[in-house]
This record gives C-alpha cells, sequence and structure tokens, in this order.
C-alpha cells in the first residue's frame, strides 16, 4: 500500500474515532435533556394546577366584590328616591 493511502487511511480512523467519541457525548446530552424535559413537564402540570386554584379563589374574591358594588350602588341610587318623596 502507498504512503498516500496509509496517511488517508489513518485520517479517515482518526475521524471515525472522533465521530464515535461526538455521537457518544451526544447521546449522553439526550439522555440528560429527556430526564430535564420530563423535569419540566412535571413543573409545568405543577404550575397549571396552581394557576387554575388561584383563578378558581380569585373568581370567588371577584364575586363577591362585584356583589358588594352592586349592594353600594343599588342603596346611593335609592337615597334619591327617599329625599324626593
Amino acid at each position: 500500500m502507498s504512503t498516500a493511502k496509509q496517511r488517508h487511511y489513518a485520517a479517515l480512523a482518526s475521524r471515525l474515532r472522533a465521530l464515535k467519541t461526538n455521537l457518544a457525548e451526544s447521546e449522553v446530552q439526550m439522555d440528560a435533556l429527556a430526564r430535564h424535559l420530563d423535569k419540566m413537564r412535571h413543573l409545568g402540570a405543577n404550575h397549571a394546577a396552581q394557576f387554575m386554584a388561584v383563578s378558581r379563589i380569585l373568581d370567588v374574591d371577584l364575586e363577591k366584590e362585584k356583589e358588594r358594588v352592586q349592594a353600594a350602588y343599588d342603596a346611593e341610587a335609592q337615597e334619591p328616591e327617599q329625599e324626593s318623596a
């Protein structure tokens, strides 16, 4: 085999080793990514549950406030009627 061919094969072997190393590192990174995505899914579900709970509480508080404001408005609306009578 010629010297040039041996150099090309050596370079090819070196690049294949580097490719193997990079693929192994990519596999490790993909496993870590899969674990992180699973944790993020759980975190997102927890935040959604918290948001729904707070939203329900705020809706009840908002209804109470609307009723209070409406009662105050109705009371003010009745006062001029009583004064004119």
